[in-house]
């Protein structure tokens, strides 16, 4: 906290609190750009496709970046939180688990209902879409989604995964907290990065490791760090002139928008994988077939080029991140209110957008292209968005705040040796 009362008379006044009103906003971006992004995995290849995958354009579609960003931000957000957390670790995870699991289960019962309505074979080539609602629900698989294992995240909708990494991180962030900061030397970062990068010459070739999990652990250490570091950070970003600070920002905002490439549609639309998982090739392990050390040895160079790509990645969210705050100009183009109000319905978007996708798919299948459908989309995610926030999201913040307060309350009865009896 010295450090923070040392710099502030050069760094944002949000530095006090811990409140970033950009970081919000650039959540809100981020939201939206999956929700382009899902989108256009439901349209057939096509030039405009590779357009926006390739070029600067693709920061507006870019889903796999935004949920790195995603991320990095729950880090250095749950850093800021822990940092002046009073209630200790079971007020901290009932604090969360509330905030996160209340409308992720709200969201998970009103895409079990609609697959329950819209069950019906679709005669479609695209496998992405038949990844989602082809298998009538049932208890178990709901339960297994509940407790936040990956099996059935797909078939209920499409963004879910994450929402499950996001929850069990939380529940070991103290832990990862505490890890990131035992090592404080300069080595903090090369150590997580080297550590990702040798993932696939685990179990010398013999098989590829699925990152998505160790890599999400990565981007909230990642966060970590950068709030640890902010107030140097800023001290250095603001002894740069102005007209480099705001040539960084477009250099990072460029790399974020290009490091991490679109996947190929067709590739895509043939396997329905979760296709926001930074993953790594798994060899199918049912099979007997003994690969030479050649094949194994390029398959590992090619699964690390990706990853490398993945890491320029996390290093321009994190820059994305940094020139968000320090930067003035950027950082009121992000104050908008319009872009306030995308930030704080981000949560509500990212787990409804896909249960809107997939019902309008469903009842206008075969009536005219999916093309059509996009301004309907929009705005009817919009509009959920909306109204889920204001019934279930806002509610399950505001019921965390009040169940962490209970707790500290009682905590503290108890160590005045008091009566610890109070309603929940």
């Amino acid at each position: 906290m010295s450090k923070h009362t040392q710099t502030s008379s050069i760094v944002p006044l949000e530095i006090s609190s811990h409140r970033f009103k950009a970081l919000d906003a650039l959540r809100g971006l981020a939201a939206w750009s999956v929700v382009l992004y899902h989108f256009l995995l439901v349209l057939p290849p096509s030039m405009l496709y590779t357009v926006v995958g390739s070029t600067p354009l693709h920061l507006l579609t870019n889903g796999p970046e935004a949920v790195i960003l995603f991320f990095l931000l729950s880090g250095f957000v749950l850093a800021s939180l822990w940092s002046r957390n009073t209630s200790g670790y079971v007020g901290y995870g009932v604090k969360r688990v509330t905030r996160l699991c209340l409308p992720f289960y709200a969201a998970l019962l009103l895409a079990a209902l609609l697959d329950l309505y819209f069950l019906h074979p679709l005669h479609v080539s695209n496998e992405w879409i038949n990844s989602t609602w082809t298998i009538r629900p049932t208890w178990p698989m709901a339960f297994s989604v509940i407790m936040t294992a990956d099996h059935w995240m797909q078939q209920f909708n499409t963004a879910f995964w994450s929402v499950g990494y996001e929850v069990r991180i939380s529940l070991l962030f103290p832990l990862l907290y505490w890890l990131v900061l035992r090592v404080r030397s300069i080595l903090g970062v090369p150590i997580l990065l080297l550590s990702q990068l040798a993932l696939p010459f685990a179990h010398p070739f013999d098989r590829y490791i699925d990152s998505g999990f160790q890599a999400a652990v990565i981007e909230f250490a990642l966060g970590i760090l950068l709030f640890r570091e902010l107030p140097r950070l800023l001290l250095v970003v603001n002894r740069v002139p102005p007209a480099r600070r705001k040539l960084l920002a477009l250099v990072f905002i460029l790399l974020y928008a290009v490091a991490v490439p679109a996947p190929q549609l067709d590739v895509v639309q043939r396997s329905g994988p979760q296709e926001n998982v930074p993953a790594i090739t798994t060899a199918n392990t049912t099979t007997k077939q003994k690969l030479s050390f050649k094949t194994k040895l390029r398959r590992a160079l090619v699964t690390e080029a990706r990853l490398l790509r993945i890491q320029c990645g996390m290093v321009a969210a994190v820059g994305v991140m940094l020139m968000a705050i320090a930067l003035p100009s950027l950082r009121a183009a992000l104050q908008q209110g319009w872009l306030l109000r995308i930030g704080a319905l981000s949560y509500s978007t990212y787990l409804l957008h896909g249960t809107v996708l997939f019902a309008l798919i469903r009842a206008f299948y075969g009536r005219f292209s999916f093309a059509y459908l996009v301004l309907p989309y929009l705005v009817l995610v919009y509009l959920a968005s909306e109204v889920f926030h204001k019934l279930i999201d806002q509610p399950a913040v505001l019921l965390s705040r009040k169940v962490e307060a209970r707790l500290l309350k009682k905590a503290t009865y108890i160590e005045k040796g008091q009566p610890a009896g109070w309603p929940l």
